[in-house]
């Protein structure tokens, strides 16, 4: 937990780490998926599986998806 901790701060530093946030899931979440076709569909939560559950994001500058697998294991 203590390398986990470090690893925004070295990340907003060096300036690959754009931005990180938890978010709300459960009963007070919602999925918005929009098909290929553009129809909307909206599911309350609460979502029984933790597959479902998104618990938060971090956004990473790269130039490549390579980069984002090598920044996202930074030790």
């Amino acid at each position: 937990m203590a390398t986990m901790g470090k690893l925004p701060k070295r990340g907003m530093k060096a300036g690959w780490l754009i931005a990180t946030e938890g978010v709300h899931f459960g009963a007070t979440g919602m999925r918005v998926h929009k098909s290929a076709g553009g129809k909307v569909t909206v599911t309350d939560g609460p979502f029984a599986e933790t597959k479902e559950v998104i618990g938060g994001y971090a956004l990473l500058k790269a130039a490549t998806r390579d980069e984002v697998v090598e920044l996202r294991t930074f030790p």
